[in-house]
């Protein structure tokens, strides 16, 4: 957060800070700004807030209230965090002089980027999320949250592949994920790399009932979910970049494509 913000070091009144207020450090922080600051989030103090937030028809519904009044968004990627983005996209046009409306209009069209929480609909009622550009711990949970939005009959899995350049606290750090995606209602995680075990023991040290397989490669998790994978499962798929879990939504697109 400090090497961030000092992007705004040299940042006077005439420049402006867009902050997420649901952040503890960022809304402190925001109050010893140099320049004015505009706060984005859930909580009703914020400048931009979104409240009634709900999925319809597979996509983030939101209510926009900001200085200029209500409105209502729509936008096809799924999680809170999205809910967030899409937030700040309004704020920053509203501070160029684009209103709510239009930013709305922009929104609902944006499709999202390759391997970031793309959703494929499958053969068989089956979902796969490919969200195999990167990974960290945040995106990891903020990944899984979308996993458990989907609407889908049968089970919620999750393949994770290990979350890479964490230095000494990347063991903690894992089991610390594991733990928080132990609370989400899910049926299933397949881990993939020496990494993914501390947050595969986490889950199972959490109790949760939660399923866990853990591999050592790609290929082994592949074979393993092409026998397993049952009609009506959501799957989603994410590591950093080095591990390659592309690989996996790749078996699963060819395996379950619709003909």
């Amino acid at each position: 957060m400090e090497e961030k913000l000092k992007i705004g070091m040299h940042f006077t009144e005439k420049n402006r800070m867009f902050l997420n207020g649901d952040d503890p450090m960022l809304r402190e922080a925001s109050k010893t700004m140099k320049c004015p600051v505009t706060l984005f989030g859930t909580d009703p103090s914020c400048d931009y807030y979104a409240e009634n937030i709900h999925i319809k028809d597979g996509k983030n519904c939101f209510t926009l209230v900001c200085p200029d009044g209500k409105e209502e968004i729509t936008i096809q990627q799924l999680g809170t965090h999205n809910v967030l983005n899409g937030l700040v996209a309004v704020a920053v046009a509203g501070y160029f002089g684009i209103k709510p409306s239009d930013a709305a209009k922009g929104l609902e069209k944006y499709e999202g980027l390759p391997m970031r929480q793309q959703i494929n609909h499958l053969a068989n009622g089956i979902k796969v999320i490919d969200d195999t550009y990167n990974a960290s711990p945040a995106s990891v949970k903020s990944g899984i949250d979308v996993l458990v939005q989907l609407d889908n009959p049968g089970r919620k899995i999750a393949v994770l592949g290990d979350i890479l350049e964490l230095g000494e606290i990347s063991w903690q750090c894992h089991y610390d994920t594991g733990m928080a995606i132990a609370d989400r209602p899910i049926q299933m995680v397949v881990t993939v790399g020496q990494e993914m075990k501390a947050l595969a023991k986490a889950i199972i040290d959490s109790g949760a009932g939660i399923a866990v397989c853990s591999f050592d490669s790609n290929s082994e998790a592949i074979g393993w979910l092409l026998e397993n994978i049952a009609d009506g499962d959501a799957v989603f798929v994410k590591g950093s970049r080095g591990m390659h879990e592309e690989e996996v939504v790749k078996a699963l697109r060819e395996k379950y494509a619709i003909k």
